[in-house]
């Protein structure tokens, strides 16, 4: 279940205050096991969410918060000590429908970063990621290299045939 462990305010027109923001953020829970969320309202408020292992949900912040809202969360890394892979399905899915800000997400020293640039429905999202999971597929296939991190190379091929759609691969 998710919890608001903190609610502040900053000049939302200030990115100086949003980077600092961000940054701090990335450095507190990039190692965490366990999922946290940080939203950058429109109107400058603050939160900062614990979820579990698995999943945060920013919408206990109320859903009218979320649009327009930058967001950053963590994945916690893998067992072995690696990384987590970068965004999601459920992550573009879940900025689609609520037509979020930018995004942000951290897993140790990874730093990703994604935003719409054109309004997306929710279906037209599925599709182009579907899409872009067969077309990296058939390039591994066909090349014969195993997908390491199936999610960013996702993202990668995304930001060339998406418009709209820009990925970040450091922040």
């Amino acid at each position: 279940m998710t919890k608001i462990i903190s609610i502040s305010h900053i000049d939302i027109n200030n990115q100086a205050e949003v980077q600092l923001q961000l940054e701090n953020f990335a450095q507190k829970y990039a190692n965490a096991t366990i999922e946290y969320s940080c939203e950058i309202c429109t109107d400058g408020t603050v939160y900062t969410l614990r979820g579990n292992e698995t999943s945060v949900d920013p919408t206990i912040i109320g859903i009218t918060k979320l649009v327009g809202a930058i967001g950053i969360h963590n994945h916690p890394p893998n067992p072995n000590g690696t990384a987590y892979d970068s965004f999601s399905k459920s992550d573009l899915l879940f900025c689609c429908k609520y037509k979020q800000g930018k995004q942000y997400v951290v897993s140790l020293d990874r730093r990703n970063a994604f935003e719409f640039t054109k309004f997306y429905t929710e279906d037209e999202i599925y599709f182009a990621y579907r899409n872009a999971l067969k077309t990296l597929r058939n390039l591994h296939f066909r090349a014969t290299t195993e997908i390491s991190n199936e999610q960013e190379e996702i993202l990668k091929i995304l930001n060339n045939e998406l418009k709209g759609f820009e990925f970040y691969e450091n922040f």
